[in-house]
């Protein structure tokens, strides 16, 4: 039974497929998409313009920014039409008081 279904499915793909393996100008579907579309983006909506930033402890910052997070450097940037931090595998720079000034 199963068989008897297969060889019928087989048969039917192949015989829809012959005249467009063949290359006959008939066989051809007519474009899908037609060539005077306007794809601009409607008014209001995100474009290249639109400011993105990141977010950090309730601070913004620009694309390019870079700041340290847990202790390693990250840049804000776009990933996936958001904006998203990039982290560096470079440590955070830390400022040391001379030892003549520390504390004691």
């Amino acid at each position: 039974m199963i068989r008897a279904f297969l060889i019928a499915g087989l048969s039917a793909i192949t015989i829809a497929a012959t005249p467009a393996l063949a290359g006959s100008e008939a066989a051809r579907p007519a474009s899908v998409v037609p060539q005077n579309i306007d794809f601009s983006a409607p008014e209001g909506s995100a474009s290249r313009q639109t400011p993105c930033q990141c977010r950090l402890n309730g601070q913004y910052f620009q694309q390019g920014d870079q700041v340290c997070i847990r202790g390693q450097m990250a840049q804000c940037g776009m990933y996936l039409n958001n904006t998203s931090w990039k982290f560096s595998k470079t440590p955070c720079p830390i400022a040391r008081a001379d030892t003549a000034y520390q504390l004691r």
